[in-house]
């Protein structure tokens, strides 16, 4: 089964941390999973945000990076204004009007 990690940041700095897997008939949330050491910051001001977040790896499973062994990763902006329409942009772009299709995720590469 495929499965992946979601952590959500809004500007208030609420977290949402789950893991989605893979089903037959799409995504199932588990809301059980919680990053243990997840840090996260906002700043705002009057036109924008910005959000910072620190992961620590040992919270996604055993190992950790490896030169030479990218991860699947995507990075995620959702806008819900009131009256207008939603905007949505993603690093990797997906081509759907939702963003849970791992074989769109961009890559991250490791050095040591």
């Amino acid at each position: 089964m495929e499965s992946y990690f979601e952590i959500e940041v809004n500007p208030l700095n609420a977290v949402c941390d789950l893991v989605l897997r893979r089903s037959r008939s799409g995504y199932r949330k588990d809301f059980a999973w919680h990053c243990e050491g997840l840090q996260t910051s906002v700043v705002k001001n009057e036109t924008a945000w910005t959000a910072e977040i620190s992961i620590p790896f040992a919270s996604l499973g055993p190992g950790l990076p490896a030169a030479g062994k990218p991860w699947r990763a995507n990075f995620y902006r959702i806008d819900r204004p009131k009256n207008s329409p939603w905007e949505l942009s993603a690093w990797s772009p997906t081509g759907l009007p939702f963003f849970h299709v791992q074989e769109k995720f961009g890559w991250l590469d490791f050095t040591s």
